[in-house]
């Protein structure tokens, strides 16, 4: 993991009281979720670039970040969207919609397509933002809310996103951690905030940092106070607190086309409405050396190496994972995992994996990893 890695993922709020309303009890933290089930590969990122973040300025062109994601089958679905501003817990804020939201405070999504000649029929949806009929006007954390105006307004889908004013400097550097049992094992950092000409009254209550791993809000550190605060600095060099551990390297397998068998994949058999793809068994790695190859921890992009085909002509399949246990040879067995996600291509099989089959649809065609938490 690179400090660049930190220091592009380190953000800082300003905290906002807490405007106290109905909350979503299937989702009451806010987190980026899909809540039906016949909804797939939902993405958030930035225009042209899959792999990043949502995190961007304030001041932007139109259509800067964008959501896609599919519904499976092929039903035309009326979907409506709005933003929510939030503070830095991801609750609500006590900002009324009109003053940062400068438009419409809700809007359909019109940008519709149908997959073409696959297996599995499939209605693509997407929606740009900021748009001409909604604009944020202030900076802070927001939540992405779409819901199902056939299912009489439904919660279907959420999606966390940052917008930032890029006033400070970040300084961050990697240190080794300070508990001797964590050398090996765990990555440490400590960084510095440069405010040079922006004056701050109370830096121990005004300011709130937070530290994501990969872009991961299910780990993240935080809310931080500044540990020194200088003239035109504050300092975060907390010991044994802004610590990660290292985590482990991604499995990877290439399912890009299905004319022909990608790598780490086994075999590739039709059905009557979907694809099957069986992986190559992956074996336990505990105990062996560590293999460096680059990953995107997690990211996936969808792609299709078909000539002349079009992302509308990606696939879905139904994909068997399955790793052999370092067991003694007469009690080794094959443990099959299935799960559901648009097509990926590199995943994570973590220890702990429970014996037992359950069927995986992914959507064909993704660059890098969908992460399989086992």
């Amino acid at each position: 993991m690179t400090v660049s890695n930190f220091v592009r993922l380190i953000l800082f709020l300003l905290p906002a009281p807490v405007f106290l309303q109905a909350q979503d009890s299937d989702n009451p933290r806010n987190e980026s979720l899909i809540l039906d089930e016949d909804i797939r590969a939902a993405q958030l990122y930035l225009l042209g670039a899959p792999l990043t973040l949502p995190i961007l300025e304030l001041k932007t062109g139109n259509n800067t970040l964008m959501l896609e994601f599919d519904h499976l089958g092929d039903e035309l679905k009326d979907y409506i969207y709005t933003i929510v501003h939030c503070n830095s817990d991801w609750q609500p804020s006590d900002l009324i919609d009109n003053e940062y939201i400068d438009g419409f405070t809700e809007d359909r999504i019109t940008t519709i397509d149908n997959s073409f000649n696959t297996l599995y029929q499939y209605t693509h949806y997407t929606l740009g933002l900021p748009n001409r009929n909604m604009r944020w006007a202030k900076s802070g954390n927001y939540i992405l809310k779409v819901f199902d105006n056939d299912d009489d307004r439904r919660l279907v889908l959420v999606r966390r996103f940052c917008v930032v004013e890029p006033l400070w400097r970040v300084d961050a550097k990697l240190v080794s951690p300070v508990a001797v049992s964590k050398l090996k094992t765990h990555h440490e950092i400590d960084f510095n905030v440069i405010h040079r000409g922006i004056r701050i009254p109370n830096p121990q209550n005004d300011v709130k940092a937070f530290v994501l791993q990969n872009g991961r809000w299910d780990n993240a550190l935080g809310p931080l106070k500044p540990y020194i605060t200088r003239e035109d600095q504050l300092v975060f060099d907390y010991q044994d607190q802004i610590v990660f551990p290292a985590g482990k390297e991604w499995r990877y397998f290439d399912i890009r086309t299905f004319d022909y068998r990608g790598e780490r994949v086994k075999a590739i058999n039709e059905r009557i409405d979907y694809y099957e793809v069986t992986l190559d068994t992956d074996k336990d790695r505990a105990g062996s050396s560590l293999l460096y190859r680059g990953d995107l921890n997690g990211r996936y992009s969808i792609e299709n190496t078909n000539y002349n085909q079009t992302r509308l002509q990606c696939d879905y399949a139904k994909v068997l994972f399955s790793i052999s246990r370092n067991q003694p040879e007469e009690k080794r067995r094959c443990l099959r995992i299935r799960r559901t996600h648009r097509l990926a291509t590199k995943t994570r099989i973590q220890n702990g994996i429970q014996p037992g089959g359950q069927s995986v649809l992914l959507r064909i065609a993704v660059a890098e990893t969908g992460l399989l938490q086992l």
